[in-house]
């Protein structure tokens, strides 16, 4: 595997992973915020609060993917 394939992939996993966090914190999933990963990070936050911490931890993790993406070795 090149170097460019292997920052492609990461890039396309921190998108993924990115605009899942920010789907669930607009959409308030509750699936998610009731998982056990999710309560151990926001367990003594309000939902609101913690939507609104998802939703920057996405924003975070979705600019990561594209400035991965932007910067793949040749």
């Amino acid at each position: 595997m090149t170097p460019s394939t292997a920052s492609r992939i990461l890039a396309v996993l921190f998108l993924i992973s990115g605009s899942l966090s920010l789907l669930a914190a607009v959409t308030g999933w509750d699936w998610f915020f009731r998982s056990y990963n999710v309560r151990i990070l926001t367990g003594q936050l309000k939902r609101g609060h913690a939507r609104i911490l998802y939703a920057l931890i996405g924003l975070v993790i979705i600019a990561a993917g594209r400035y991965t993406w932007t910067n793949i070795p040749e």
